[in-house]
């Protein structure tokens, strides 16, 4: 087996060593020889003629001063016949081979910061109470004691199991500002839902929803969309910076649509309704495409804080300011203003902080393959979608 091993060897670099003699790339015919390419021609001689251990030091050599990296490689190449043939290589042409590349750490996520986890304490705080309120309006409970100690209970719930929850194992960084991030979307999401019921009920004089009615989709609109923050924050590496984002795109959407239709709108009888209707489209739209675009602008906290403010100045610099100079004046020009002071603001705030560092502590983003399929079934196919991440 090892003399069978040998001479596999020795074909291996005769093969090598034909090929190299006639490759084009050692010398041109048409280009006078360089001084590397002469110290070559005298290192193969001395290899054709049986003079292994010379011709290996000789291209070990003009490995170390080879001008490219091809012939470099080349005289690697040749170093390694002459060592084969002189009965096993020696170990100083090693040290000259390519340096293996070692493979990069894998990402690990980092966990949550104090701060997150403050903000995220607070958020289950107030959707305790929320969810407090929501049980007393479903039960009418009878007397103080059957009222106060379910809500002292429930209002407590949440906050004991975020505790345990993040104790047990720290949430990842990013989550707990998605969790309460989805918990308000679902809340706006909610609130708009309301206020159009009751507008359209107005209008066509039909049964508005009682307080228990609006308790429970104020409650489950906050409850759907905190699993929805948190579920996609489990999946997709996210920041605290993108997840606020997220949740200033969705109510500026809201807020400049509803605003805006509102000016639009001429006097009428489903002017208030289509208003609400608008501002419910602007602010989904707000909510998708502040999914779509967080990792790609991947903004920090402060920064959507600070084109927050700037929003939120132009719209009470321009509609405040008619309102309180025209003492009230015509409704539709103080939403004009509005939705123009706050359109303005965000642009001026996004300008003045597009200078700010981005925050890519999410890590990398994970790769979505979709592709779609193709199923024959009896009398036709059937089309699916098929997607990996």
């Amino acid at each position: 087996m090892t003399a069978c091993r040998r001479w596999l060897t020795r074909l291996t670099a005769m093969g090598v060593l034909g090929w190299t003699l006639c490759s084009p790339c050692v010398a041109a015919a048409d280009e006078p020889p360089s001084e590397w390419s002469m110290r070559y021609e005298i290192a193969r001689k001395h290899l054709v003629g049986g003079e292994y251990r010379l011709a290996e030091g000789e291209f070990i050599a003009l490995a170390a001063d080879a001008p490219s990296d091809a012939e470099r490689r080349l005289a690697i190449e040749m170093a390694l016949i002459a060592a084969s043939w002189s009965g096993g290589p020696d170990a100083t042409w090693r040290a000259l081979e390519p340096k293996t590349l070692t493979p990069p750490e894998p990402f690990v996520r980092r966990v949550r910061t104090r701060d997150e986890i403050t903000l995220l304490y607070a958020t289950s705080f107030v959707y305790g109470v929320g969810t407090g309120a929501w049980f007393l309006l479903q039960t009418q409970p009878d007397s103080a004691l059957t009222a106060t100690l379910p809500f002292i209970g429930i209002t407590a719930a949440p906050v004991f199991a975020l505790a345990i929850i993040d104790g047990a194992s720290p949430l990842p960084h990013g989550m707990p500002h998605a969790i309460s991030a989805g918990m308000y979307v679902g809340l706006g999401e909610s609130f708009l839902l309301v206020t159009y019921q009751h507008s359209r009920a107005h209008r066509t004089d039909a049964k508005r929803w009682a307080a228990e009615d609006v308790s429970t989709v104020l409650w489950g609109g906050a409850t759907l969309g905190g699993l929805a923050g948190g579920v996609l924050a489990a999946g997709v590496p996210t920041t605290p910076g993108r997840a606020s984002y997220t949740a200033s795109a969705a109510i500026w959407g809201g807020v400049l649509a509803g605003f805006t239709a509102g000016a639009v709108i001429p006097e009428g009888g489903r002017r208030t309704e289509d208003s609400i209707l608008t501002a419910g489209i602007g602010y989904n739209v707000g909510v998708l495409g502040g999914i779509l675009s967080a990792a790609q602008v991947a903004p920090s906290t402060t920064r959507v804080r600070l084109i927050d403010l700037s929003g939120l100045s132009g719209a009470l610099v321009l509609g405040g300011g008619y309102a309180a100079l025209a003492h009230g004046g015509e409704p539709r020009v103080a939403m004009a203003l509005t939705a123009g002071g706050a359109s303005t603001g965000l642009v001026v705030g996004w300008l003045a902080t597009r200078g700010m560092a981005q925050d890519n502590s999410a890590g990398p983003m994970p790769s979505v393959v979709v592709q779609p399929t193709i199923t024959p079934v009896p009398g036709g196919a059937a089309l699916g979608v098929a997607g990996s991440m």
